[in-house]
């Protein structure tokens, strides 16, 4: 079995990696470097999508864009309007937007399987290491999350 690793299946892995972690609360990271980690992957995303815009502004994905668009921009004006926008809300607009964006990036040119394994190897990683957690450290689990 021959493995091939470009460049491109490096960045690919990168980024697919990064839209896996965004899904990810890790509680014992400090909230501003948790903050600061999700804008980090949240500009990442961003600026390889606005390398792709010509796929993005294709007709058969104009709609649900602008559906998702809408529905984010009316998110966050209720976010404001309750006095409640803080910075990682403003990410998780740019993020929910930037997701599904991305999935269709992949799909279009062809990736769309390898964005599925990335995802699986990932999330399989972080229920794996949830399991182990659960068993060493019963405690964080039940109750109010406190007890350590």
């Amino acid at each position: 079995m021959k493995i091939y690793i470009s460049e491109k299946r490096i960045l690919l892995f990168l980024l697919c990696s990064l839209s896996t972690y965004i899904f990810i609360s890790i509680s014992e990271l400090p909230w501003s470097v948790y903050v600061l980690s999700i804008i980090l992957c949240a500009g990442l995303l961003v600026f390889y999508l606005l390398i792709n815009l010509d796929i993005l502004l294709m007709r058969k994905y104009r709609l649900i864009n602008l559906v998702v668009l809408v529905y984010s921009i009316l998110v966050l004006y209720s976010v404001y309007i309750n006095g409640m926008l803080a910075a990682h809300q403003l990410v998780g607009f740019v993020l929910n937007n930037s997701i599904l964006t991305f999935v269709e990036v992949q799909r279009e040119k062809g990736h769309f399987q390898f964005l599925c394994k990335v995802m699986f190897f990932w999330l399989s990683l972080l229920l794996f290491m949830n399991d182990v957690l659960m068993v060493i450290m019963p405690g964080r689990f039940y109750g109010d999350g406190l007890s350590r």
